[in-house]
């Protein structure tokens, strides 16, 4: 089989690279090297595609075929998927992938939240604090209040709003406090922290959502 007569094929390249969330900025020769795989894609030039690509990084198949014979190439390319892993929170990581504009999630973020279990929508409750989800930090609140506490009400109370010192301590306690004893019933929870503090939790429906810390 000649190379005009080739089939398409997939080149999949996986960047292994975690990027901690206190930098989580992206590294900018990853975003160069992606944007001139996207160009030469583009342009079909095939061999500049070959240069970029590591060898262990690169399969080639035929879309209704085994891989091409060794030595032949990579043929005509129809997609180029440029992947890697973000580090949210120690022991989390989600893939993203880069798109015309720029780095997107491959993943559904609202697996990050679990609310299953009071210990559980606490975690979530800090990890959203890290994150900044400020939506995500509403929606822990009460169903009472919920109705009224805007995402953006969030965000200012918890990073320049008067009481924001006193929650970002209270947060630390809750941090340090994570795994220490809880009692529970069908309808609320109460986490024991130190400095004679709890976290308060209750129960709507399948999901615990934070009353006070």
């Amino acid at each position: 089989m000649t190379r005009g007569t080739r089939p398409a094929v997939l080149v999949s390249v996986m960047f292994a690279v975690c990027m901690a969330l206190a930098g989580c900025t992206v590294d900018r020769q990853l975003v160069r090297a992606a944007n001139a795989l996207d160009r030469d894609l583009q342009s079909g030039a095939t061999r500049r595609i070959e240069a970029r690509v590591h060898p262990s990084l690169m399969s080639a198949q035929g879309v209704e075929g085994p891989g091409l014979p060794d030595g032949e190439g990579i043929g005509r390319v129809s997609v180029v998927q440029v992947t890697t892993m973000m580090e949210l929170a120690p022991g989390v990581a989600l893939p993203m992938v880069w798109t015309a504009d720029g780095w997107k999630f491959d993943a559904d973020l609202s697996e990050l939240f679990p609310d299953g279990s009071p210990r559980d929508a606490l975690r979530s409750f800090l990890r959203a604090l890290d994150l900044e989800r400020w939506e995500i930090v509403a929606g822990f609140a009460p169903r009472r209040f919920r109705e009224e506490l805007t995402p953006d009400a969030v965000r200012r109370a918890w990073t320049g709003g008067p009481e924001s010192s006193e929650l970002q301590l209270a947060r630390d306690f809750l941090r340090a406090g994570l795994s220490g004893p809880l009692f529970s019933d069908a309808h609320s929870a109460t986490l024991m922290l130190a400095g004679d503090r709890a976290a308060h939790l209750e129960r709507e429906g399948a999901h615990w959502v934070v009353v006070d810390i």
